[in-house]
């Protein structure tokens, strides 16, 4: 997905742009490889823990096992940025058309709001 990070940023409600959220983002991801911040993975339920927050950015840590999705959503107006830490990761988002994007483990993703849908794929990841 091409963003156009000029017009995302004008209606955005944070000052730091997608590449900044992109770096964040990826940092956290090697945090959580390194073993600073604890994964779990839940056979039940999504897992989610929030890691910082401040008047700008929430930054979380969520975890999906191959047979969990999210339903289809809207990020309200945010901006957002994600990185895949293990794995890889399937999103179905709206651009006026329903598309698909897989992530890998590594991979980076940025969108301003959009509606969308997650999921881990059930493929073994080989590095």
């Amino acid at each position: 997905m091409t963003v156009d990070d000029t017009a995302a940023r004008a209606a955005a409600p944070t000052p730091l742009t997608l590449d900044r959220l992109s770096e964040l983002t990826a940092q956290v991801a090697e945090e959580v490889r390194q073993g600073i911040h604890e994964i779990r993975f839940d056979a039940e339920n999504r897992w989610s823990v929030r890691l910082h927050a401040d008047d700008y950015t929430d930054v979380w840590l969520i975890s999906w096992t191959p047979d969990q999705s999210t339903r289809l959503h809207d990020h309200a107006g945010s901006l957002g940025a994600l990185t895949v830490v293990t794995g890889e990761l399937v999103e179905h988002y709206w651009d006026g058309e329903l598309r698909e994007r897989v992530l890998a483990e590594r991979g980076e993703g940025a969108f301003p709001s959009v509606t969308c849908t997650t999921s881990p794929t059930p493929r073994t990841v080989r590095p």
